[in-house]
């Protein structure tokens, strides 16, 4: 494998053996399979408004309670104070574990996947695999959308009144803990937010399939020009 840090280490990049990069959202579910399949660790797993259902799949595999907070590690951080949890971690690179400091850390996540590799003798990829015969794989992606600066109050009322379909995928709950995160059948979904400082909408998009993946992209894009 490849492990590599950002400059002050406190996010990771991992590749897997054929060269395969990781992606956050996949290392906080191999981390929470590890340390309570391997450790046998006990308490829940914490993970963001964006961050991957694969994350709650592999706590309903594992019979794990999961939390979902608001963007930003100091939300996961306040959780992990406060009661035991086995991992928690975001789609932007965050993570940390139990009994360590409730902060980002790259360098303790890069060591639980070289842990992980040596305890099942597996490339993450083949443990990746193995596991999405239990759970179904999971397809996810970020894109941003530019918008005209004008029209983003028209948008967030829009997003905010709530959608019954999302393209052509009905809108099964509406999610507005940090956002507007919308559940479609099957495990989909699809959540907005609008950027601070430029004039557009970071959309995050979860689909069972490559082809409904793409076909969401098209339909966020779609939704937020109209």
């Amino acid at each position: 494998m490849g492990l590599g840090l950002d400059g002050d280490a406190d996010r990771f990049g991992i590749v897997d053996k054929d060269g395969t990069w990781l992606t956050p959202n996949q290392i906080l579910a191999l981390t929470l399979y590890h340390l309570k399949k391997n450790r046998g660790w006990t308490g829940a797993v914490v993970r963001t408004v964006p961050t991957s259902h694969q994350v709650d799949a592999i706590a309903g595999l594992l019979g794990v309670k999961l939390h979902e907070t608001p963007v930003g590690f100091k939300y996961i951080g306040a959780l992990m104070e406060s009661e035991p949890v086995i991992v928690g971690g975001e789609e932007s690179g965050g993570l940390s574990v139990k009994g360590h400091v409730p902060e980002k850390d790259g360098i303790l996540a890069c060591l639980l996947m070289a842990e992980l590799v040596a305890t099942e003798r597996k490339s993450l990829g083949e443990i990746l695999r193995g596991l999405e015969k239990l759970i179904g794989e999971f397809h996810s992606d970020r894109i941003n959308i530019p918008i005209q600066p004008e029209s983003k109050d028209a948008i967030m009322a829009k997003l905010g009144g709530g959608l019954k379909r999302i393209g052509k995928f009905p809108v099964e709950k509406f999610i507005t803990t940090d956002g507007y995160k919308f559940l479609l059948p099957n495990h989909e979904w699809v959540a907005f937010r609008a950027s601070g400082t430029e004039p557009l909408f970071r959309c995050y998009i979860e689909a069972k399939s490559v082809a409904n993946l793409k076909k969401l992209r098209t339909a966020c894009r779609e939704l937020l020009a109209g």
